[in-house]
């Protein structure tokens, strides 16, 4: 299963199962800073989810 989540500069992608949105935004091209190589460990890889928060799953919502 998919999803699609738009991006604020109107770039739609879609979001794979068991893919994260740092990979997602990676693979369609939206530089995203993460210096910790995508680990959840410095937390410079921030979103702001402004609709779709039932979609996300626990890890994605901060809980590690």
């Amino acid at each position: 299963m998919s999803h699609q989540v738009n991006f604020k500069d109107d770039k739609v992608v879609q979001v794979e199962e068991r893919q994260t949105m740092l990979q997602a935004s990676l693979v369609a091209g939206i530089p995203h800073y993460h210096a910790c190589g995508g680990k959840g460990q410095c937390t410079t890889c921030r979103v702001l989810v402004l609709e779709g928060q039932d979609k996300l799953t626990p890890h994605q919502l901060g809980a590690h």
